[in-house]
Formats: C-alpha cells, structure tokens, sequence
C-alpha cells in the first residue's frame, strides 16, 4: 500500500511501507511525522522484517485540523536516526463532527471580495479619519478588481487538482499533430 497523499480527519490511517535497510529485526522503529506550521502528529509502526505498518485510529485522526503538511517516515534506534521518505500530504475536514466551513482560502477571499464589491456601489470614498487621529484605508475597486483576478486564477488551479485528484480531466486540450 502507497502513503496517502489525502486523509479526511475523523477517517482511520492505514498503510505500510517497506524499508529494506532497516529491518524491525535489527531493533530499528519506524514512525510518520506529520508537521505544518501550527501542527504536528505523529504515528509509530509495528515492523515485521522490513515492512512496516502504520495505523492511526479515526477517533484519532478526528481532531486532526484540516491543511497542507509536510510528512516524514523517519527510522530510529538508539543513537540512529535516519530519514526515509519525505513528501505532502493533505488533510481535509472532518465534515462528520458539525457544520464546518469546507471553503478554500482562495473561495473566502473571492467571496469576501465580492461582498465588498457588491456593497460598495455609489461609494467612492478610500480613507477614514476617525477620533484620536486614527484613519482606515479602503482598497479601491480598480485594487479589488485587481486581486479578484489574482484569486480567481488560484480558484482555478485548485478546482482543476481536485478534478484530477477525483479522477476527472483538467479541462485542458493537448493537441498532437503528426
């Protein structure tokens, strides 16, 4: 079985890995890490030989928070450490706990931009002076226009990975001429 590359969090973790150079017999352990900038998680191994296998319980992985991380499957035994494999792997919400929020960051500030933009008709001012010389700035709508397209090209680029990750195409045409 291939490490995953997408986990919903409250779904069980299961897969093995074999690493012939390190066998289980020889004392060494296995463990997956995985590591973002506001978490980490890790799961040992039970290791038969050179197979090892990792599982992580759904009750487990239903509090894991939803995001991009880095993982690593790292070999150790006393005074060893040594580093597998390292790759992505994404964890999506748990939708089964309540109602979540399952919007990208692209998706929310596409939306929030719209609102703005939609609720700024007839306003044409971009600076606030307020009590205790405090001011706000406001992006003009030629700015917001301007990001709006920035998110929508970022909008595309993951609706068109999660067409292919769910097996359908691109959308893209490749034209061959022989």
């Amino acid at each position: 079985m291939t490490i995953p590359t997408l986990l919903i969090a409250g779904d069980t973790l299961s897969f093995t890995y074999d690493i012939s150079e390190y066998s289980s017999d020889d004392g060494y352990s296995a463990t997956f890490l995985l590591n973002s900038s506001a978490q980490s998680y890790s799961v040992s191994s039970s290791g038969v030989g050179a197979e090892y296998s990792f599982s992580e319980t759904s009750a487990n992985t239903s509090s894991w928070v939803a995001g991009t991380y880095t993982y690593w499957i790292y070999i150790s035994k006393t005074g060893e450490h040594h580093t597998i494999i390292t790759d992505e792997i994404e964890i999506k919400a748990n939708v089964v706990s309540g109602p979540i929020d399952i919007r990208t960051h692209a998706q929310k500030v596409l939306d929030s931009i719209n609102a703005v933009l939609e609720n700024r008709a007839g306003q044409d001012y971009t600076d606030y002076n307020l009590p205790g010389g405090l001011s706000v700035s406001k992006l003009d709508p030629v700015d917001l226009l301007k990001f709006k397209k920035e998110y929508e090209a970022i909008r595309r680029q993951e609706v068109k990975a999660e067409d292919i990750r769910n097996g359908k195409t691109s959308g893209n045409i490749v034209k061959a001429r022989f």
